[in-house]
């Protein structure tokens, strides 16, 4: 009886829910789609956009019913999954910008009354339509997240967005506050005292804009913030805190892209634990105001000029965990005062300027220094061998300082029995390897990447580093065995990288089993000649395989795909692999890119590729001895969106399966092959088209309007067939097309007025038999 009762019950709202209309057959609530419909009309822009198509090609009217009613499937709608109301709409970048400024209706929104997160960002608006603004949307009481960024708002703005008391997340950068900002009756303010996260960098905003804000800086204004981003505004000098001082929960404060020279009244800051200001002036006098952020773990000072100033003076920064230097000056009495922050974690100085001689002390106090970044400044040398004192150090990268010659470890990077990560790519580092990197058994990335690093891999010290997950010797000298035998007992090893180093061949340890897993391997460029290395075959996880520019004399190796099921990318570009493209027997679910070009492959390509490889995102076949048609399988690839089939010698048409089902196709290219017959039919749906080239074969008829439908073509290269007619004006129509080469066909007939009028920037016409 009880069952029945509840059974009787969930009936009864099933059926209110189906009598009062809100409630839509399918995913979607009544009230929700209607209100889409209506907002997709006022926008002239469908929200089922594909972002990978240009957000100003409108396609709303090419839908179904069925699809209008699954709202909750759009691209830019999504629904809560146990009420299936929209709470979040995803509208950033909608707009044309040919179309203009945009004044916005919000009251648009109002039907969506769970909505918790609208995203408007670049999109032109300027303001809103008079009383249609954002104090409309004060009844959407789960409003959290609100982004305006990247528009022309001025701060007129801000009294209505004060309404909206449930926000949490307010982005106002990138658009056109000057000045101060005033806003009528500031107490209006107080009803953001949800708002955590406010953001109105790249703004024109001045000095005193905080002290204008009479609600802002009070504990029941908005309270609750911890983060505040004001970069790249027009703040410069003195920078007054007192107004900000009260704001307890601030956590982080984003200042950098001004000319802050110091902070005054900034007593109340206690709780401030991160500080950006990137490209500052007066650094020194901006360090000494920083006194009051004793609590301040992390700073970032980019771009700063730190000659001649001195951290140790300002020793209450103790509890400072990252410090951020990059792209400034600094000297060795500066780095020298970092002593002066024993909490230290993690020390960033990429793309640094470095004046005088760097005294490191050997007996460091920086001894819970973690990460240290060097990339790209100009260090000294002698540098290295104070690194030793940095006993905690697990990450250190170093790419790009220009060290030269054989570097000298054995008194700094060696001593360093706790580092884990290991950059020192992109320098002139010559010689052996130095064997005391052996002692760095807790390696687990390794860059040693474009150097002159010489000598045989197997007889250095990488074979004890049994820890290494990650190695890369790309652009060096070493000679590294196809086999990979050296690093059979590195259990742990998933990245695996060599371009440009020459491989040979082993004869003894082509049969021994390795213990790692990799998940990518690259061996190319080595001027390899032989089979496929043996190891290869006992691979599962690979997912990234590069093998190309050797000279491999085998077959296709479907074996690789059958093996490797998470297999994403496979090159196999300029080797000698001949023989038919036999693939694998089951279809593999996540190949997107496929590269066998410059081979000696020959025969017809598989009829069923399209059923075997249906996630292609990118096959280049050029270059081969394909012959046959082009299967009809190729229009079940919807995801592929570059095919290249050219220098092979393909015959038959272009089948229409191809034009209709491959919907994503932005490069075609079938040069120089034997196709014929007419280009495309009309009902072709390659409408996201970008480049298309037909050159070198044997295509006849006109040229086809159903080319028109691609209206992003910027390439268009049909020479040296047999196309005859006149030429359509619809080339001089298509905004984005920049080459147009007809030359060495029959086309006839006198030009269109609008071909030189047109976007066309080069336009080949010879050998036609025009008037």
């Amino acid at each position: 009886m009880k069952v029945m009762k509840v059974c009787f019950m969930v009936l009864a709202m099933i059926m209110v829910l189906l009598l009062q209309g809100i409630w839509c057959s399918a995913d979607c609530w009544e009230t929700d789609r209607i209100a889409l419909l209506q907002l997709q009309s006022h926008l002239n822009y469908s929200l089922q956009h594909d972002p990978n198509i240009p957000f100003y090609y409108d396609y709303s009217t090419s839908f179904s019913k069925i699809d209008v009613i699954k709202c909750c499937d759009w691209e830019r709608v999504r629904c809560s999954a146990t009420t299936g109301r929209i709470i979040q709409l995803n509208l950033h970048s909608i707009r044309d910008f040919s179309a203009g400024m945009w004044y916005l209706n919000a009251s648009l929104f109002l039907p969506f009354q769970h909505l918790n997160h609208l995203d408007l960002n670049y999109n032109q608006i300027t303001g809103c339509l008079k009383n249609e603004g954002f104090e409309r949307l004060s009844s959407l009481e789960n409003l959290e997240f609100l982004d305006l960024g990247s528009n022309n708002f001025n701060t007129d703005i801000l009294s209505s967005l004060t309404h909206l008391s449930s926000l949490k997340y307010l982005y106002l950068y990138g658009n056109h506050m000057k000045g101060r900002i005033n806003i009528e009756g500031g107490e209006e303010l107080l009803n953001m005292s949800n708002l955590e996260f406010l953001d109105m960098s790249m703004n024109y905003l001045e000095n005193d804009v905080l002290s204008s804000l009479k609600g802002l800086s009070s504990l029941k204004g908005l309270s609750s913030l911890k983060t505040l981003w004001m970069s790249y505004n027009q703040l410069k000098g003195p920078f007054d805190l007192k107004e900000l001082d009260t704001m307890s929960n601030l956590k982080e404060l984003s200042l950098d892209g001004n000319n802050i020279t110091k902070f005054i009244g900034s007593r109340g800051m206690k709780n401030l634990r991160a500080l950006y200001l990137i490209t500052i002036k007066g650094s020194s006098m901006l360090l000494q105001s920083l006194g009051a952020f004793t609590n301040l773990k992390t700073l970032y000072m980019s771009g700063s000029d730190l000659k001649g100033t001195r951290f140790v003076q300002y020793s209450n920064l103790t509890n400072l965990r990252k410090l951020y230097l990059d792209g400034s000056y600094v000297d060795g009495n500066f780095l020298q005062s970092l002593e002066a922050l024993p909490s230290l974690k993690i020390l960033s100085m990429r793309n640094c300027g470095f004046s005088g001689i760097i005294p490191v002390n050997q007996d460091s106090n920086l001894t819970n220094l973690r990460e240290l970044y060097l990339d790209y400044s100009s260090v000294d040398e002698n540098l290295l061998q104070y690194l030793k004192a940095l006993s905690s150090l697990e990450t250190l990268s170093m790419q790009g300082c220009g060290f030269s010659g054989i570097i000298t470890m054995n008194q700094g990077i060696c001593k360093l029995k706790h580092l884990q990560i290991l950059d020192i790519s992109y320098n002139d580092l010559s010689g052996n390897l130095p064997l005391c990197l052996a002692n760095l058994t807790s390696l687990r990335q390794l860059d040693l990447s474009f150097n002159h690093f010489i000598g045989n891999i197997s007889s250095s010290p990488l074979e004890g580093l049994t820890n290494l997950e990650y190695l890369s010797v790309s652009g060096n000298l070493f000679q590294i065995p196809i086999s990979l035998s050296s690093f059979f007992n590195h259990s742990k090893l998933k990245y695996m990288e060599s371009r440009g180093n020459k491989i040979f061949a082993e004869t003894d340890d082509q049969y021994l089993n390795s213990r790692f897993q990799l998940e990518r391997l690259v061996l190319s460029s080595g001027g390899y000649c032989g089979a496929f290395p043996k190891f290869l075959y006992h691979q599962h996880n690979l997912q990234f395989v590069d093998l190309s520019h050797n000279q491999m004399r085998e077959g296709f190796p479907s074996w690789l795909l059958q093996n490797n099921t998470k297999l994403e990318e496979l090159y196999l570009i300029n080797n000698s692999l001949s023989g038919p493209l036999k693939l694998p027997i089951h279809s593999h679910m996540n190949l997107s890119l496929l590269d066998i070009s410059d081979n000696f492959f020959q025969g017809y390509i598989t009829p069923e590729i399209g059923t075997y490889l249906p996630k292609l995102s990118h096959l280049n076949m050029l270059g081969n001895g394909f012959s046959g048609s082009i299967p009809s399988s190729f229009g079940n690839m919807s995801l592929l969106r570059y095919l290249d089939l050219s220098n092979n010698r393909l015959s038959g048409t272009i089948p229409e399966d191809l034009t209709i089902g491959c919907v994503s196709l932005r490069e075609l290219i079938l040069s120089n092959n034997s196709l014929q017959g007419q280009i495309f039919s009309e009902i072709s749906n390659l409408r996201f088209l970008y480049e298309l080239q037909l050159d070198g074969n044997q295509f006849t008829g006109s040229i086809p309007h159903s080319l028109s439908n691609s209206s992003f073509l910027q390439v268009l290269d049909l020479r040296h067939n047999n196309l005859y007619g006149r030429i359509p004006r619809w080339p001089g129509n298509m905004y984005f097309l920049r080459v147009l080469d007809l030359s060495m066909n029959n086309i006839s007939g006198s030009l269109p007025s609008n071909l030189f009028s047109s976007n066309i920037r080069e336009i080949y016409l010879s050998r036609n038999e025009l008037q």
